[in-house]
């Protein structure tokens, strides 16, 4: 049987970056997590700035197996590649 994964993302923000206000940064924000909620085995998501360090954000990815966490960390990175966010 398969075992429920998560996932811990931390991503360095670029300073300045306001996902709550309508831009660029927001709309790829938005998609990353669109195209994340879209991949097979996906359970939840949630994010935050840190505390300690508001320019590094906390994404938890729930999945329902290990294959399914490959396909988000592969869908996720082709758009961070793009240089969008």
């Amino acid at each position: 049987m398969a075992q429920p994964v998560t996932e811990i993302v931390y991503i360095n923000l670029k300073p300045g970056v306001d996902f709550n206000s309508p831009g660029q940064g927001a709309e790829v924000w938005l998609e990353a997590l669109s195209t994340i909620s879209s991949q097979d085995g996906f359970v939840g998501q949630r994010y935050g700035r840190q505390f300690e360090n508001p320019e590094v954000l906390m994404l938890l990815i729930g999945t329902l197996q290990v294959i399914s966490h490959i396909l988000a960390y592969a869908a996720f990175h082709r758009l961070d590649k793009s240089g969008q966010a």
